[in-house]
């Protein structure tokens, strides 16, 4: 208790005390004066009157401390640089000291998200693949995003550029050659069609179609198509090769015909990108020349 004093009159004792929140302040002094009892409340139980009391519950909640285990990604791309709309798989492994992982890994290149995928548990890491399609030119800066889970902590990867080129194309050259100028009926022309890819990357499903309508009309063939890389095949008046054929890989198909009727051969192949020609005429008496 202590006395407390008005101008210069000690007028009596007096703090009383609040219990607020369960803490105890000093909130109002009491005394007497003339004529009366003077009640004030003290500085402490007016900063006090605009808290808020404290439960019981709130002053026993912990604080949140995180106790997931830190975790590390890393991320791979297959191929490390590619062709514009060439696909790339992106592949981010999580890793965390709690045990395996498990939720969701996002891919961003930049701040553009290009998809999510799932891990999936491999011994006691985890592995999320997602595969990047339609990347525009340039290079791109992709990151993989760990969510986390109950156990484990989320993390990103260390960003992981990927270059992005604009895509190269397969060039076809095709020379379609005649060993006779001029030939007899019942003699032999044979044909060979030189394939080559001229660019700078795999052409895959290139084709070839060798038109015989005229070649048909004036012989028959004698010696079979044969191809050394890819198929060759005969679809009624014409020949049709296909294959796969890597930058500067050349493929030769040759086949010959046996001419029975006078005129003159006439033999057309017809590729993307161009055509070629040949003829013989062919005569009932005449030795045969060569080209």
């Amino acid at each position: 208790m202590r006395a407390w004093r008005s101008g210069r009159e000690r007028h009596g004792d007096g703090e009383r005390r609040l219990r607020y929140g369960g803490l105890v302040v000093s909130a109002f002094t009491v005394g007497c004066l003339a004529g009366g009892l003077l009640v004030a409340p003290s500085a402490a139980a007016e900063a006090l009157a605009d808290r808020p009391p404290t439960s019981r519950s709130d002053r026993a909640k912990p604080r949140t401390s995180g106790t997931e285990s830190a975790t590390t990604t890393e991320l791979a791309a297959e191929p490390n640089q590619a062709a514009s709309g060439q696909e790339v798989a992106l592949t981010a492994t999580v890793t965390c000291p709690a045990g395996t992982p498990s939720g969701t890994v996002t891919f961003w290149s930049g701040e553009v998200a290009l998809g999510a995928a799932e891990l999936v548990p491999v011994d006691v890491d985890a592995i999320a693949t997602y595969t990047a399609t339609g990347l525009s030119e340039g290079r791109h800066q992709v990151v993989a995003r760990y969510e986390g889970d109950e156990s484990c902590s989320s993390s990103t990867s260390s960003p992981l550029t990927v270059p992005v080129s604009t895509a190269e194309q397969g060039r076809l050259g095709v020379d379609l050659n005649v060993d006779k100028l001029t030939a007899r009926v019942g003699g032999r022309v044979a044909y060979r069609i030189r394939i080559v890819n001229a660019g700078d990357t795999t052409l895959t499903d290139a084709r070839v179609v060798d038109d015989l309508s005229n070649v048909l009309a004036r012989s028959q063939i004698r010696v079979s198509p044969e191809a050394t890389i890819g198929t060759v095949r005969q679809e009624g008046d014409s020949l049709i090769w296909t294959g796969t054929l890597p930058p500067g890989e050349m493929a030769v198909v040759t086949f010959a015909v046996s001419p029975f009727k006078r005129g003159l051969l006439e033999n057309k192949a017809v590729w993307d990108g161009g055509q070629d020609l040949t003829s013989t005429r062919i005569v009932r008496k005449a030795k045969a020349g060569r080209r």
